[in-house]
């Protein structure tokens, strides 16, 4: 314990060292002076701040109220506050003399004092932890013991508050007295560990209770929200999570957390959820109650699965719902547990029954019930010859009987009906014959065929079944949804008049209608009839009135009022109503009225509005134009993102990473597999392109129709022409190279266009202009000549470059060619392939002599300078030719990424002025930033720095914003190896005026916070003169830049 108590002490120390320092900075007393009011009593700031250090006196340390009476006291103020540092500071002799230094060196005393005081709460919390974790328990509590008695009382101080709280946390009873205090104060309350909180809980229960309570809200809402996704489908549903994969949701493993392994603490739990579940009769209660302990069981927190004895049956049933079937081991395993319920225990069922409640125990219990009927009619065995049958609908009836059970107190397994077994049943497996003699009726051929009707009435009993007797009514709707996912029309049509009264309306319950409007989806080509819909929809659905309660009593609305006044319909209602649209082609009467009531529009889901939409083309605009705003601006965003790196920039993205973008994948939901919004979506980037000649849109034009490609969407994918020509691209741009087998792939294409077809070339330029495609055509095309002049081949020569070349004019002259709707490939001027890439390759043999002659011996060196002028033909075809402008800047970035210094001065002055400004265009610049990162170094060259900004960025940057804002970028990352009266210079250079917008600004703002940092890291000369060169042994120290 010494050890611990010293640690303690010292770090009381350094708090009021802290304490000091902070008073230092007040001569002559006035910082606590301005702590009074007028009246000359303390402020509330001033009363807190000592309420804070209270607990130092209590320990005999000074604090801030016997500083404050010091300097009341005193004569000399500044003496008074060097003598009260001295003697409670930190003792440590070699310090004093150090101290001294760190002032020299601008090193402000609270500062060290905070790195000291850091250090040591990190160590002493250590060290709390390690003795909680050895020794034996009986010692190591007394430890832990002593050492929070010693503490407790600094518990308020913010610094020292973690400490305490550790102490306590490790202490598996911390004395009453103390969680009182902890438990009245609500801020000690809100940052003391949950181990701390178990304590105070298990003797609170309604703080417990208020702890516990939004969870169980957020619980219940989540599934609440889970029913009504707008998400339909049969696979995927409200029973689609594994059981383990539902208990790892956030309420789950909070209660987890919270209950720990006090089993006082679970027993609260599961009170507050049969209170909760008898007094809103809300099934999801009993979910929580099953996950929570199954949560545990999965911790292995033996201390409560031991003493639950529901826990080995859950256990069971857990498995039973993993495989949604119960099969016949695991029904001999949940009936013993039954059967072993002991006379005197029988509350147990209770319990039990709740488990079983569980809405995702009732459909695993269902689903294998109907299974079992079906393997009776096969086996032509009576439901009353199956135990496991009968075992099945006898947890079923003590599941659906859990409310009554835990209400009534009377704890006996319910009794079955017999005419359940001997007639209901029976009557639902006849209805399996009859689907299954009409099958195979209409299987035989026609001449053996008997005039078999499909049968289209009801029994009375089956009716007075599903509406008087609740386990009959649960399986004939577990029936219903078999026969729904089986997409036999004809059972449902027959079934339908049935449901429209049920026990205790069932059959309009949230999780029968969920499921319901999920199978509908298979059935979704039935929707176009007018009989199916007029049964499904005036017959069952719109029976059912807004005001529906728990009596089962209905008011029959006819379609026509719900869809003129849809507000009648109550939010459960419209949200189903909502979902079964979805599932076919809706009459357009109904669209229209959906389309006319904005709740609705908005409820209903996506596959609905796209039957709106392809008949409202201005509706469709209106949805899809933030998102085309949005993805431009993210584009554009990462063209001025502030990293600088060769390795990470706007060209890095994989393309199926950039197609799981968020924009991309919001428009391939939206237009799904109809053709018609597809080609709406592609007139809507074509009318922007020409619109803006953003070449963005082409981007999104080909990310596209590849996010269409991963879903395999063969309806649009087949119809597409430019399918496979952007698939083979995508390909390459993955690849970043055009390689001989995909250029002959890409020729094919583009040689096949059949005359009459030519409006092609319009789709396949704009597919070209992806700045992604111009990016990997420009860098094969380098790549290209670098090999030629390997081979000594001239490039009329090589028909994988004329290639590139043609696929780049093409990509380039997208925007004339849809403009003027003649569609014919841009002619190739010669002189780019006989001057201009000659030319090019004549530089890469500079470059290459240059290199070789300066790795040879100094005696067999020539004496040769590297050329520092350009021909005026090449600045000529900069200047004039696209084409050449676009292969020439991509040999500039080329060179920079080979830190080829000489090369690139050469070629600066040529692109002052380019085709179309070019070289000042986002994506060249933000490319040229980059790669000038890897010169970092040449930037302390006075010459290197005119000949980049003042020779180049500078000539365009008062006139071109976006020059302004890329300088300004590659400053902010390289202004520590600038000269610094280059700096300067460039600094007013590059002041914003005050047309400059808002981006400017704020990274010249930047510019200058750095430039500050930079200039208090610089020593004065005075400093610089005076301070000796010392190496102080002190630890978390900044070094001073002097030294």
């Amino acid at each position: 314990m010494k050890q611990e108590s010293w640690l303690l002490l010292y770090y009381q120390r350094a708090a009021v060292r802290n304490q000091c320092a902070a008073a230092a900075a007040f001569p002559g007393g006035v910082g606590w002076r301005e702590a009074r009011s007028g009246d000359g009593t303390q402020s509330q700031a001033a009363a807190g701040a000592s309420a804070l250090f209270a607990g130092l006196q209590d320990l005999g340390v000074a604090n801030g109220e016997d500083l404050k009476e010091t300097l009341t006291n005193c004569t000399e103020p500044l003496k008074a506050i060097e003598q009260f540092q001295t003697e409670n500071g930190v003792l440590l002799p070699s310090l004093q003399s150090a101290l001294p230094f760190l002032d020299l060196h601008g090193t402000p005393r609270l500062e060290f004092h905070q790195s000291v005081f850091d250090e040591l709460r990190d160590k002493l919390l250590e060290r709390v932890s390690a003795i909680a974790s050895e020794g034996k328990a009986e010692e190591r509590y007394k430890k832990l013991e002593d050492l929070l008695e010693k503490s407790f009382s600094l518990v308020k101080m913010p610094s020292l508050q973690p400490v305490v709280m550790c102490v306590m946390k490790h202490l598996p009873k911390v004395p009453e007295k103390k969680l009182k205090l902890v438990m009245a104060d609500k801020e000690l309350y809100r940052a003391c560990a949950v181990e701390v909180k178990r304590q105070i809980w298990q003797d609170n229960q309604a703080l417990f209770g208020d702890e516990v309570s939004p969870l169980l809200k957020q619980y219940i809402l989540e599934k609440e929200n889970a029913l009504f996704s707008t998400e339909l489908s049969v696979l995927h549903n409200f029973f689609s999570p594994s059981p383990k994969t539902r208990r790892q949701g956030e309420v789950v493993q909070k209660l987890t957390q919270m209950v720990g392994k006090n089993v006082k603490l679970y027993d609260m739990v599961l009170q507050f959820l049969r209170t909760l579940f008898l007094r809103t009769r809300n099934v999801h209660y009993c979910t929580l109650r099953a996950e929570l302990l199954m949560s545990l069981h999965d911790l292995d927190v033996g201390d409560i699965c031991t003493v639950d004895p529901c826990h080995k049956f859950t256990w069971c049933l857990d498995a039973c719902i993993r495989e949604r079937f119960v099969d016949s081991k695991r029904a001999r395993e949940l009936q013993g547990f039954l059967d072993g319920v002991k006379k005197g225990q029988e509350q147990v069922l209770g319990d039990l029954s709740m488990i079983l409640c569980d809405p995702f125990a009732i459909n695993t219990l269902s689903l294998s019930t109907i299974r079992h009927l079906q393997e009776l009619v096969s086996q032509e065995t009576l439901p009353r010859d199956s135990p496991d049958l009968l075992l099945l609908l006898r947890l079923l009836a003590l599941g659906q009987g859990a409310w009554d059970l835990i209400d009534s107190q009377v704890f006996k397994e319910p009794k079955m009906e017999v005419e359940l077994i001997t007639k209901f049943l029976p009557m639902l497996m006849s209805f399996v014959v009859d689907d299954y003699t009409f099958n195979v009726d209409q299987k035989l051929p026609s001449e053996e065929k008997a005039p078999v009707t499909y049968p289209n009435t009801l029994p009375e009993s089956f009716t007075k079944f599903l509406q008087e007797q609740r386990m009959a009514c649960e399986v004939g709707l577990y029936y219903v949804l078999h026969i729904t996912k089986q997409r036999n029309k004809n059972a449902l049509l027959r079934l339908l008049p049935g449901l429209v009264e049920t026990f205790g309306d069932l059959a309009f319950s949230d999780i029968f209608l969920h499921l319901l409007t999920g199978s509908l989806a298979l059935l979704a080509d039935e929707f176009a009839l007018e009989d199916f819909c007029s049964s499904l929809f005036e017959g069952f659905f719109l029976t059912a009135s807004p005001s529906l309660t728990e009596t089962s009593l209905h008011s029959r609305w006819s379609m026509g009022l719900i869809l003129e006044e849809p507000w009648v319909l109550s939010m459960s209602a419209r949200t189903h109503w909502g979902l079964v649209l979805c599932c076919a082609p809706v009459p357009e009467k109904k669209l229209k009225l959906v389309m006319a009531d904005k709740e609705l529009y908005r409820a209903c889901a996506v596959e609905v509005k796209r039957q709106i939409w392809q008949d409202n083309q201005a509706l469709f605009g209106d949805e899809v134009s933030p998102l085309l705003k949005q993805y431009i601006l993210e584009k554009e965003n990462a063209l001025f993102s502030t990293e600088l790196s060769v390795l990470h920039n706007f060209f890095s993205p994989s393309p199926k990473t950039r197609r799981q973008g968020e924009v991309v994948q919001k428009l391939t939901q939206m237009v799904g597999k109809n053709v018609k919004l597809y080609d709406m979506v592609l007139q809507f980037l074509r009318t922007l392109f020409l619109r803006t000649r953003n070449v963005h849109y082409c981007t999104l034009r080909a990310e596209l129709l590849m996010s269409l490609h991963d879903l395999d969407v063969g309806d649009i994918c087949t119809v597409d022409p430019c399918h496979k020509f952007t698939w083979c691209l995508d390909a390459c741009i993955r690849e970043r190279f055009v390689d001989s087998k995909r250029a002959r792939e890409l020729q094919g294409f583009l040689d096949g266009v059949k005359k009459g077809q030519e409006q092609v070339l319009g789709d396949l330029s704009m597919i070209l202009c992806d700045p992604f495609a111009i990016n990997t055509l420009s860098l094969s095309t380098i790549r290209h000549l670098q090999e030629l002049v390997s081979q000594e081949t001239l490039p009329r020569d090589s028909p994988d470059l004329l290639l590139l070349l043609r696929l780049l004019a093409l990509g380039q002259g997208a925007w004339d060619l849809i403009d003027s709707q003649v569609f014919k490939e841009p002619k190739m001027e010669v002189e780019l392939i006989t001057k201009f890439l000659p030319m090019l390759m004549s530089f890469v043999v500079d470059d290459y002599t240059f290199n070789v002659d300066q790795k040879l011996p100094s005696e067999e060196k020539a004496p040769v300078t590297y050329p520092n002028t350009l021909p005026e033909s090449f600045t000529k075809f900069l200047q004039e030719q696209r084409m050449a402008c676009e292969v020439g800047l991509y040999y500039v970035l080329h060179i920079t990424k080979q830190r080829n210094k000489n090369a690139l001065l050469r070629l600066l002055p040529g692109l002052v002025e380019t085709f179309g400004d070019l070289a000042f265009s986002d994506i060249f610049l933000h490319l040229l930033t980059g790669s000038l990162a890897l010169l970092a170094d040449e930037f302390a060259l006075e010459d290197f720095c005119s000949s980049l900004f003042e020779g180049f960025f500078l000539t365009a940057s008062p006139r071109k914003e976006n020059v302004h804002r890329h300088v300004l970028r590659l400053l902010l990352h390289l202004h520590a190896r600038v000269a610094p009266s280059k700096l300067e210079a460039l600094q007013k250079a590059l002041e914003p005026t005050g047309q400059s917008g808002e981006a400017v600004k704020e990274l010249y703002s930047q510019l200058g916070e750095k430039l500050e940092q930079l200039d208090h890291r610089k020593p004065s000369p005075a400093q610089a003169a005076e301070t000796p060169t010392l190496e102080l042994p002190l630890p978390s120290m900044p070094a001073a830049a002097g030294l």
